[in-house]
């Protein structure tokens, strides 16, 4: 009941597709319109069958369950027009019908004809009320950002779409895409409803993982830095793509950035020199790393590698130690037998004078030489 003009053209021109691999031809008549195509022709049981499908190829076709030709001369009819298919050597016709006191719709087939090549169909009074030519991905002149033969393409047009295998299926404006997409995996219900956005954001993610225009992936780092976004899902990325990704984040957020989902440890990160760029989806996050761009933990611990370990200690540096924890115990920031945390000199070519990570205390050697200084390191971390 809720299917209308869009989707009974939309079920013709599927039909199409699925034969030809290409538009059909479309004219719009004084008498109506008329969809035509140069094809094997429509056998007769496909047109009066419901659930009948004699399609080549039914997982790779649009239409795969046989009853789209049907509802779309149903539909027609029922807006008032006449449908009629002329195919091979008959011409059949949408008529009402008294049936068991209801009235049905069926077809009135007139065989014996001249041969033709190919099917016609013939709405006739109809008119489109809407260009539907940009509903249809199909040499559409769209720029094409990716094109896979697996899962489809990305395409560079708003407001952004969603076909799938060439039809438009919906708007993607409110799932905040930054792009269209013309999918191929994804498998539609006979309402051509989706069943799960999931499944979408899925597909677009094997696809976003394959750019490589440095200024694209730009765009995109921008949405996912701004907000949840339709491409949520990243999976694989080939070699050359992580290249280009891992280069256009340091592009566009600096050299020193790192990635994480943790607003809270921006101050750390700022502290040992980093650049904490938040994203909240965990995903975007795990393709980043994946790339090579480093949370500011493991930043921070590579910084720490580098450092080389002082074992052996002056006189003056070890009593500035113990001052300084002397200290600590008088202000009562060391309270009964709470152990301090063990500390661990060192020497590195970096600019952290100390840090913690809970457990030890990390200071940097030329900080004992001041016992004020040592003091207020131990007191900070």
């Amino acid at each position: 009941q809720h299917w209308g003009e869009w989707e009974a053209y939309r079920e013709l021109i599927q039909n199409e597709l699925d034969e030809l691999g290409k538009l059909p031809q479309i004219e719009n008549t004084p008498e109506g319109l008329v969809i035509s195509d140069n094809g094997k022709g429509l056998d007769l049981r496909q047109l009066t069958l419901l659930g009948i499908s004699e399609k080549d190829n039914k997982e790779e076709a649009r239409g795969r369950f046989g009853e789209g030709l049907k509802i779309a001369s149903v539909i027609f009819t029922r807006m008032g027009y006449n449908f009629e298919v002329r195919s091979k050597d008959y011409l059949a016709k949408v008529v009402k019908r008294e049936k068991f006191g209801e009235e049905v719709i069926t077809f009135e087939v007139f065989k014996g004809l001249s041969e033709i090549i190919g099917t016609q169909f013939h709405i006739k009074g109809y008119k489109p009320t809407q260009d539907y030519q940009d509903r249809f991905n199909i040499n559409s002149g769209k720029r094409v950002l990716v094109k896979d033969e697996v899962h489809g393409e990305i395409i560079d047009n708003y407001p952004p779409k969603l076909y799938v295998k060439n039809i438009f299926v919906q708007d993607l404006t409110k799932e905040n895409a930054t792009f269209s997409y013309d999918l191929k995996q994804i498998k539609l219900e006979e309402s051509r409803n989706i069943p799960s956005m999931w499944d979408v954001r899925w597909e677009a993610g094997n696809l976003i993982c394959l750019l490589k225009d440095e200024e694209i992936i730009k765009k995109l780092l921008v949405a996912f830095q701004n907000g949840e976004t339709l491409e949520s899902k990243i999976s694989y990325f080939n070699p050359k793509s992580k290249v280009k990704w891992f280069k256009a984040f340091k592009e566009l957020f600096g050299n020193n950035a790192t990635i994480s989902n943790d607003e809270s440890i921006t101050p750390r990160a700022q502290y040992h020199g980093f650049k904490n760029v938040v994203i909240k989806n965990s995903s975007i996050v795990s393709g980043m790393n994946s790339v090579g761009i480093l949370t500011p933990i493991q930043a921070i611990s590579n910084q720490v590698k580098n450092r080389t370990i002082v074992k052996q200690l002056t006189k003056e540096e070890k009593d500035n130690i113990t001052e300084a924890m002397t200290f600590l115990k008088e202000i009562r920031l060391i309270e009964g037998n709470n152990k301090f945390p063990d500390i661990v000199v060192y020497d590195s070519e970096d600019d952290i004078l100390g840090e913690s990570d809970g457990k030890k205390i990390y200071i940097k050697r030329m900080v004992l030489k001041s016992l004020s200084v040592t003091t207020m390191l131990l007191l900070e971390e």
